[in-house]
């Protein structure tokens, strides 16, 4: 049977439930045209109150069912019930399905909710309808032992069925739980313990009331969605509708063991969104906290999604008799958007905030690759070579890039913690991707860490991403990841709208902060240099010339924002053991004299939507409520390229996102065949200045 034929039984089927002036389209496209063109307007209607919307409110239901069956394509839903009556008729739970239902058909819950999930497939519904203090009990012990499979007493959901099953709810898609259960417990409660038991089962509450108060007390504790009783017929879609709001890109893993642990991390970190963050210690810099994260995984969804379609990567690359998976590749490159700033909160090596910005990658790759499991990482059997390390390893001092970097020699091919630890080790602009951009790095002054040396030591061979990949021998996933890594670094530059700035009375407090933590490190930075200078010479001019050349010149430059050789003056004080930490401050001083027209920067974008034009073509448009006079007057400072205005920065011949693109253009033109950006006005809508295309 075809999807439209299979649409349109249902379509009469439903039909028959219901009074005749309900559905009073003859044929299924009459009735997707009617609801569909006035969908939103009935929404809001219905939303609103208004008497008299309540057949146009079934009607939508409805047509959210046949979506449902639509979009589904097929695909079975294993759901769990916890209701207290489920043999309560419709009229009783909404007086108004006496107007709509014909006499005959006034269903119970459990008839309706057995008759909407029929039609999708192979779906298998189970409820559990009584017992509930004891279920609850059960489910604590669950959760104190840690276990890895809850089995419990339910019943299939069948008109005639009171045989108990023993089922493994970790199977279930989605468990629908009435709030009212009695006097001990709630589905509240339950909504609670399920999400530690089973992080990757989105919990619904299905309850009568909508009452202000205990949706939002429900909402507070950490419930998923909540549906009222008399929407029954929409519950379906709302499952998908979920799913896409959690992030599209999710059902495009196939693999179902990955695909849970993806949802069940990213429901369980929007519960608790500091675990991500950790108390970011670059507080008084742009934000790398939850919203951050958030922002780049919408931007992930939004670019990702159309490019999968356009078969970006294979189904499997193989190394030998080993393979990586297309799914196992998507999973590892959404866990890293995820995780890859968790390095922010520091470690026992780098602690200070100067260092933390230049190191939070490697960080970060540290703390996943030897703490997965508190991250809900899939690993393998391969990952535990690295558990429970603290880097640098050894008396050789091997970092966490070595280590990756011996693996893939003796292994040749990743496990997913390595491609998720690669992803968030390579995403700052400071980690080479191949010998040629590490040159290039050098030549412009920028600092790249020691962890990207053997034995973390200078002038030892340098780790770069390339020459891991080459390890495997299997050019496509090389030429694949390092195009994934090129499109992660976009993601992750790409976003610098307000919130990463705060609102003005933070913005003050924040360049305050900057302006003191700018005098104490030249400070820093001042005596640093005064006790190198003792060690430099005995004659006093001669000491009087050092001063001036690297502390009395350069602080000139950094408070008047002129441009430095870093790479220059470091390399001078080489014959002293504090040249690395000369080199690390002085960049540091010089990256926070920049930062405060970062403030205007950021604060001039208010939102940022990206638009799949089809293909790999995309349109990036910037939304400001400034306008373009105010955004030429002001100017901004980037360490290494000098000054320019903020309009040129954002919508410029060569503004950042072009920039962007630009220094990944060998990996991205596999990715993006045309990105048009654009600076609008929100105040009247219009366009600033002429866009601009890539490439």
């Amino acid at each position: 049977m075809s999807k439209i034929k299979e649409i349109e039984n249902s379509y009469r089927e439903i039909k028959a439930f219901f009074k005749r002036g309900v559905f009073p389209e003859k044929n299924l496209f009459r009735f997707l045209q009617n609801v569909g063109s006035f969908e939103n307007e009935r929404r809001t209607r219905e939303i609103l109150g208004h008497e008299g919307e309540f057949k146009e409110n079934v009607r939508l239901q409805v047509w959210d069912l046949l979506k449902a069956i639509l979009l589904r394509d097929d695909k079975p839903l294993n759901v769990l019930i916890i209701e207290n009556r489920p043999g309560r008729l419709l009229s009783e739970i909404d007086e108004r399905f006496n107007n709509v239902l014909k006499e005959k058909n006034n269903f119970s819950l459990k008839q309706a909710l057995n008759a909407i999930f029929g039609r999708l497939g192979k779906s298998i519904i189970y409820i559990r309808d009584d017992k509930f203090d004891e279920l609850y009990e059960q489910f604590i012990k669950a959760k104190q032992k840690k276990q890895k499979k809850t089995v419990i007493n339910c019943k299939k959901l069948t008109n005639d069925s009171s045989n108990y099953l023993s089922v493994n709810i970790d199977n279930m898609h989605l468990i629908l739980v009435d709030i009212f259960l009695g006097e001990k417990v709630d589905g509240v409660d339950f909504v609670n313990v399920l999400r530690e038991i089973v992080p990757h089962v989105p919990t619904f509450i299905l309850s009568v009331t909508n009452d202000y108060r205990v949706v939002q007390q429900a909402f507070d504790r950490g419930a998923d969605f909540y549906i009222t009783k008399n929407q029954l017929f929409s519950v379906p879609f709302l499952y998908d509708a979920y799913i896409n709001e959690m992030g599209e890109v999710i059902k495009h893993i196939n693999d179902e063991a990955l695909q849970k642990s993806l949802l069940g991390n990213i429901r369980y970190w929007r519960y608790k969104k500091n675990y991500l963050s950790f108390g970011d210690k670059c507080f008084h810099m742009i934000d790398h906290s939850y919203d951050h994260i958030a922002d780049d995984w919408e931007a992930t969804n939004q670019l990702l999604v159309p490019l999968l379609r356009t078969n970006l990567l294979q189904a499997e690359y193989k190394f030998g008799e080993k393979k990586i998976t297309r799914d196992e590749l998507i999973y590892a490159f959404c866990m890293a958007i995820w995780l890859h700033d968790i390095g922010h909160k520091g470690t026992h090596r780098y602690g200070e905030p100067h260092m933390i910005r230049e190191t939070h990658g490697i960080i970060s790759g540290e703390i996943l690759i030897s703490l997965p499991e508190s991250f809900g990482i899939a690993t393998c059997e391969h990952d535990s070579i690295y558990k429970g390390l603290a880097f640098p390893v050894g008396a050789e001092k091997k970092p966490v890039t070595q280590l990756i970097l011996e693996a893939a020699t003796k292994e040749k091919m990743l496990s997913i913690l390595e491609m998720i630890a690669l992803f968030s080790i390579y995403h700052k602009s400071n980690s080479p991707l191949n010998e040629k951009e590490y040159y290039e790095m050098t030549d412009k002054g920028k600092f790249i860490p020691a962890d990207f040396f053997e034995n973390c030591q200078y002038g030892k061979p340098i780790i770069h991403l390339s020459r891991i990949l080459e390890r495997l021998d299997n050019s496509d996933f090389t030429k694949d990841f390092l195009s994934l890594v090129a499109l992660f670094r976009f993601i992750d530059a790409l976003d610098i709208r307000i919130s990463r700035v705060g609102d003005p009375k933070e913005e003050v407090m924040k360049k305050w902060v900057i302006k003191n933590d700018l005098k104490y490190n030249l400070g820093r930075l001042k005596n640093l240099v005064e006790r190198l200078s003792e060690r430099y010479s005995d004659d006093p001019l001669e000491k009087a010339s050092f001063v001036k050349n690297f502390l009395l010149d350069i602080q000139s430059k950094i408070l008047n924002q002129e441009s430095i050789q870093i790479n220059t003056l470091a390399s001078l004080l080489s014959q002293f053991k504090e040249w690395e930490e000369y080199r690390v401050l002085l960049s540091f001083c010089y990256f926070i004299g920049a930062q405060e027209g970062h403030f205007d920067l950021h604060s001039s974008i208010s939102k940022i939507d990206i638009e799949n034009k089809g293909g790999r073509n995309f349109k990036i448009t910037l939304w400001t409520e400034k306008d373009a006079d105010n955004l030429k007057d002001k100017k901004i400072f980037e360490v290494g390229k000098g000054t320019e205005t903020i309009f040129d920065r954002l919508i410029g011949d060569n503004c950042y996102i072009k920039r962007e693109l630009n220094s990944g253009k060998e990996d991205l033109r596999n990715i993006f065949d045309e990105v048009t950006i654009e600076l609008r006005s929100l105040v009247d809508m219009k366009p600033i200045g002429k866009p601009i295309i890539w490439p």
